[in-house]
């Protein structure tokens, strides 16, 4: 039996970080313990398309100029370090 899993994986290295709405269509939010994390948003190449400081995740970040596609967001701060995948639409 093959089990589908969500456009948006678990997140590598934090287990209580979540990114949502997944799929993604204008502004990606994400669930974080800490806030004023510097953000990085890549291509599936590796190719950063957006960088932020001192982003909180509540306000969201704005991807709707991104096009369609899976997408890789990095998240760091003081005790934060998390990737996850997402899924633009």
């Amino acid at each position: 039996e093959i089990k589908e899993t969500p456009a948006s994986s678990k997140p590598i290295g934090q287990a209580n970080f979540k990114v949502y709405p997944v799929p993604v269509a204008d502004y990606l939010y994400f669930s974080s313990s800490e806030q004023n994390l510097s953000v990085n948003i890549t291509d599936i190449s590796g190719r950063v398309i957006i960088s932020s400081e001192h982003v909180d995740g509540r306000s969201g970040i704005q991807v709707q100029s991104l096009p369609r596609g899976f997408y890789y967001l990095n998240a760091k701060g003081s005790q934060t370090d998390a990737t996850v995948k997402f899924l633009k639409e």
